[in-house]
């Protein structure tokens, strides 16, 4: 399934106008187990589940076409929010985001995607 996705992704990543959203990638249909009720999954356990998809995505579409969201309350069986964004935080700047960059994804792309600048 990942080399499937690897492909398709870099495929629309070739098209300039497109933007991706780093969402759901904690989901069980990836294969991830869910933990027990009420206990998020640790941000390392998180962090080596995420950080090949991460990796990929800000290879082919660059820090300044990478969009968070959350993908709560989806995710809230697997994690919290706070370990969600640490490990997302944490494995891009692991792949060479730096602080910058990160606020972009995490926060600039959006205002500047959707046309909300200035809240």
């Amino acid at each position: 399934m990942f080399l499937r996705w690897r492909d398709d992704l870099a495929a629309l990543a070739a098209h300039r106008n497109v933007v991706s959203k780093v969402s759901g990638l904690m989901m069980p249909i990836l294969g991830h187990p869910a933990p027990r009720r009420g206990e998020p999954t640790p941000v390392p356990v998180l962090l080596e589940r995420i950080s090949p998809m991460l990796a990929h995505g800000l290879a082919v579409f660059g820090a300044d076409r990478l969009i968070w969201g959350s993908n709560f309350p989806v995710d809230k069986p697997i994690t919290s929010i706070p370990n969600a964004a640490e490990a997302v935080a944490t494995a891009l700047a692991g792949h060479g985001a730096d602080d910058k960059a990160i606020g972009q994804i995490f926060r600039g792309n959006a205002e500047r995607v959707y046309g909300i600048d200035g809240l």
